[in-house]
């Protein structure tokens, strides 16, 4: 049963074993001030100790899974279907939370979750080589993703009605759910999108997209292409301006 007023977090692992303890003591440390919050772990059939670092945390883990998976997003819809709150949030097993209460206010986050009628709400993260990311969501989406996988949480409903993240895609899935958000959005997309200062996440800046240019640089065309053709479809049938 969905519990509206319950965070799920969702950390999907595939041989982790060397930074998935700090990225569970983050959440764990979250929970330990707010209740409402519950931590799914799919893991991808990992071969190192991944599995025995979870079953250490197993008393803090509410929903933990090991199976050969097709990829990360195949990982993230598993961690959609088996949750069960309101809002989902996917934190990468080599990322963690930032728990630093000036920076994270985390019941002022969580409080804005439960009582808002938005379907993202998103801030920003730091990357380990200094640089801060403000996630933001305008035209810009055309060509770039413009909200952090790690600063964002999305209300589950939204995740769901737009079929899940799209496995056929092997990098750029996030942004495309970020697209269909958008290009799905109401009269004014601040209806839909709330944009906090807060720093949500800690994360590093090499990760698959940076190093699979070329699968980058595919996926990246494809869903600019499929941007353009919708919205030209769109003023053509229906009259509506972007």
């Amino acid at each position: 049963m969905l519990k509206e007023n319950l965070l799920s977090i969702v950390i999907p692992t595939f041989n982790s074993e060397k930074t998935l303890k700090k990225c569970l003591e983050s959440v764990i440390d979250l929970k330990s001030s707010y209740n409402n919050i519950e931590l799914l772990v799919i893991d991808g059939a990992s071969t190192d100790k991944t599995d025995e670092i979870i079953c250490s945390y197993k008393k803090d883990i509410d929903f933990f899974i090991s199976e050969r998976d097709k990829g990360i997003y195949n990982a993230m819809n598993k961690g959609i279907t088996n949750s069960s709150g309101g809002w989902v949030y996917f934190l990468g097993s080599d990322d963690y939370l930032n728990i630093h209460k000036d920076l994270f206010h985390t019941i002022d986050i969580l409080s804005v979750l439960l009582d808002s009628n938005v379907n993202v709400v998103a801030g920003k993260v730091l990357y380990d080589n200094g640089i801060f990311y403000q996630s933001h969501l305008n035209k810009n989406l055309s060509f770039k993703n413009t909200i952090h996988h790690q600063a964002a949480f999305y209300r589950k409903s939204i995740l769901v009605d737009n079929g899940g993240y799209d496995e056929s895609y092997h990098l750029l899935a996030d942004f495309k759910m970020n697209q269909t958000i958008f290009l799905n959005k109401k009269n004014d997309f601040t209806t839909d999108i709330l944009l906090i200062p807060n720093l949500i996440a800690l994360c590093g800046h090499q990760g698959l997209s940076k190093t699979q240019h070329k699968q980058l640089r595919l996926e990246r065309f494809t869903l600019i292409k499929n941007w353009y053709l919708y919205l030209s479809w769109k003023i053509k049938n229906l009259g509506n301006k972007f």
